[in-house]
């Protein structure tokens, strides 16, 4: 399939409009929005500087056919379904620019000082959201930032709003289109582009791999971080390495991530790869969780797991309900283990070694010996 790459450039209006009209849209290989506010404002004032935010890059000119699953750009980042271009990269920047525009990030420009702040003190801090609840066609007409500016700060800054406006309307940022080419080609190009700047760890790397071959698997996964979220207080919505290594565990019988979608077909684990066995293991996966969660909250009474390092230890539990149905006295002694690995840091000195030990002794064909809680199982 021949690679066909074009290459343009066009104002930061056109790309706002375009984001309106939910012209973009994300695969569920794109990780969610997760940049700080620093990066934020670090990228506001590269646009009203003029410096160059870089190249972003597209899939589709409308004429791809192909089913897979999408989601609109943002916070809450809904499937959708339609959208033209599909981003391959530049997410990040385009929804930095989108959600301080209809206000989710709160930004100001202070018009005296010049400057980018989250600070709305000020008689003369101006709003930036000129997106919130308005169409592109609404803002336009208000002038953009004429449009949070009063009489008076129109007439003693008039030069600093128009070069907010000129910001939108005048700065000009390059992209590039592939098209005529398939799923897995874009997901290819994807991984390249990452392995380059190395912003994905492994464990995001891996979850567009698996989509390749298990379309959804991006939604899933997000939606398993949110109840886990929710239950242990846990605040890694941003990241899913607790999910994926847990499933790594439980679908492989081992921790390593690269086997979870593994690029070599002589790879003993590539018969792992198929939509029927994932589908299996994540079932598996969610069951082990809720187990988990559930004797984390009842039986030790912890319902928040921010004060603990690391998650060594719950990935251990959930691999052992994953991969055991039926539970009887291995629990109480699970239990043990769990408190005392915890009170005695298991996984502070030789972690990588204590982890595959304890994944081999959870999987299903394994017995628990009793006792050693804090050391085998």
């Amino acid at each position: 399939m021949a690679l066909n790459v074009l290459s343009n450039n066009q104002p930061v209006s056109q790309y706002v409009q375009e984001i309106f009209l939910e012209t973009y849209v994300l695969p569920e290989f794109q990780r969610t929005f997760v940049w700080s506010n620093d990066k934020v404002k670090k990228l506001w004032e590269s646009l009203y500087d003029k410096y160059p935010i870089g190249q972003l890059m597209f899939w589709g000119d409308g004429t791809e056919t192909e089913d897979f699953p999408v989601r609109a750009l943002g916070l809450k980042q809904k499937e959708i379904k339609g959208g033209i271009r599909v981003i391959v990269d530049g997410q990040q920047r385009l929804t930095a620019i989108w959600l301080v525009l209809t206000g989710d990030i709160k930004l100001y420009f202070n018009l005296e000082s010049k400057k980018f702040t989250y600070d709305s003190r000020g008689e003369n801090t101006l709003k930036l959201d000129i997106m919130n609840n308005r169409s592109y066609d609404e803002a336009l007409k208000m002038n953009f930032f004429f449009a949070h500016a009063s009489s008076i700060q129109g007439q003693t800054f008039a030069t600093e709003l128009h070069n907010l406006n000129s910001m939108i309307s005048n700065t000009y940022i390059p992209f590039q289109v592939v098209t005529h080419v398939d799923y897995n080609t874009v997901v290819n190009i994807f991984r390249r582009l990452n392995e380059q700047g190395v912003p994905l760890n492994e464990s995001q790397i891996a979850l567009a791999s698996v989509s390749i071959t298990w379309k959804g698997v991006f939604r899933r996964t997000f939606d398993l971080m949110k109840i886990i979220n929710t239950e242990l207080n846990y605040e890694k919505n941003e990241d899913p390495d607790l999910v994926v290594r847990a499933w790594t565990c439980v679908h492989t019988g081992q921790h390593m991530i690269k086997h979870l979608a593994p690029e070599s077909k002589e790879s003993k684990y590539c018969q792992l790869a198929t939509v029927e066995q994932y589908e299996k293991s994540w079932a598996k996966l969610e069951n082990g969780f809720s187990k988990t969660i559930e004797l984390m909250k009842q039986r030790f009474d912890l319902s928040n797991y921010q004060f603990i390092r690391g998650y060594n230890s719950i990935i251990v539990l959930t691999n052992y309900f994953a991969n055991h149905e039926i539970i009887d006295y291995q629990e109480l002694d699970l239990s043990k283990w769990f408190i005392q690995s915890l009170i005695v840091g298991r996984y502070s000195e030789r972690a990588t070694t204590r982890f595959r030990e304890d994944i081999k002794a959870t999987n299903a064909k394994s017995k628990l010996p009793r006792g050693r809680a804090t050391g085998h199982f």
